[in-house]
């Protein structure tokens, strides 16, 4: 348990710093304002030098960082969007523009039913557990792309404004 004196400008408290003088304002610290300006500007840099090829650690670093900093700023949290579509949308089960695809109810009743057809013939090995994916490793590619996700390059751009 974190215990402090009583103070009005009592320093981060999870990353946010809190200011009571004038009103109650929620802001980061100078140096961490300062590294997500770099973080966003090296997202547009990657996209200007090559969008076919981001590396995709970078990414989920600077991803891992704009998440702590937008806990103190939600404004951020819908401009992230594109960053997670880029990031996960190598993975199959993913739309042309990065979004996960769901199967649809019709889709789900027609296998439980043909499920059932081959368990009755003597095929299937019980329904136990139908409809729970067995998951597969995936490794996660070195690099991925971002010509896939329209949205992204609007989002960094927004991004890059907002924190000027």
């Amino acid at each position: 348990r974190k215990r402090t004196g009583p103070s009005t400008k009592p320093g981060p408290w999870a990353g946010t710093v809190t200011l009571t003088e004038g009103g109650v304002f929620a802001t980061v610290t100078e140096m961490k304002w300062e590294k997500t300006q770099g973080l966003i500007r090296e997202l547009a840099q990657m996209m200007e030098s090559d969008d076919t090829a981001l590396p995709h650690k970078a990414l989920l670093r600077i991803r891992g960082f704009l998440i702590y900093v937008g806990r103190t700023y939600r404004w951020m949290n819908p401009y992230l969007k594109g960053l997670h579509l880029v990031i996960d949308g190598w993975r199959k089960d993913r739309d042309e523009e990065g979004y996960k695809r769901r199967k649809s109810p019709i889709h789900e009743e027609i296998a439980m039913k043909e499920a059932e057809e081959a368990f009755e013939r003597g095929e299937g090995q019980g329904l136990e557990g139908f409809g729970e994916e067995e998951e597969e490793e995936e490794t996660a590619p070195e690099t991925v792309s971002a010509q896939r996700v329209p949205r992204f390059a609007g989002d960094v751009e927004a991004l890059r404004k907002l924190t000027e």
